[in-house]
């Protein structure tokens, strides 16, 4: 953007933090526009004009605040994360998949076994979005490469990276 910008523009923003991260990077940018001979102006914070002392003192008091409220909100998060680890709540995604995403990988392994259709197809046809879901998926529900050789075997019982195909399998034992 600053790059663009010519010498009597106005920078306008809908808010102050959505503009720079913290308050040395907002006062950085004011100071850039400053030498630009370019404005600045928050839609938020309409009072927030830097061509006087007064907006410049608000600017910088503003950042400050909003700088104030995102270590806040950082704080405050992170000491619900550490709660909730000592009360031994699992946090984040459930492992495994949900009913539509079981139901995609089943549709995805049939048409992949079938090899009928090019796998760009199959994926349109299922609604799956990228070729890693869809490997994935398609892991959920058996396919594997054999770690030595790197054929593709289905199987449900070994693990993904460990897999080994038949021949394989019989060396081994």
């Amino acid at each position: 953007m600053i790059f663009k910008l010519r010498e009597g523009d106005t920078v306008i923003v809908w808010k102050l933090g959505r503009i720079a991260k913290n308050i040395s990077n907002l006062l950085k940018l004011v100071d850039q526009f400053e030498k630009l001979c370019v404005k600045f102006k928050s839609m938020n914070d309409p009072f927030i004009d830097t061509t006087s002392a007064h907006g410049k003192f608000i600017i910088t008091l503003f950042g400050a605040v909003a700088q104030l409220e995102s270590d806040i909100i950082i704080e405050r998060t992170t000491a619900g994360l550490k709660s909730a680890r000592r009360r031994g709540i699992q946090l984040g995604r459930k492992k495994g998949l949900g009913k539509e995403a079981k139901q995609k990988a089943m549709f995805a392994a049939s048409y992949y076994q079938e090899n009928k259709l090019p796998i760009i197809d199959s994926m349109k046809l299922v609604g799956i979005e990228s070729k890693p879901t869809l490997y994935k998926y398609l892991a959920i529900q058996g396919r594997k490469n054999c770690k030595d050789c790197g054929i593709v075997f289905w199987d449900t019982e070994q693990e993904l990276e460990t897999a080994l195909c038949k021949k394989h399998l019989k060396k081994n034992k």
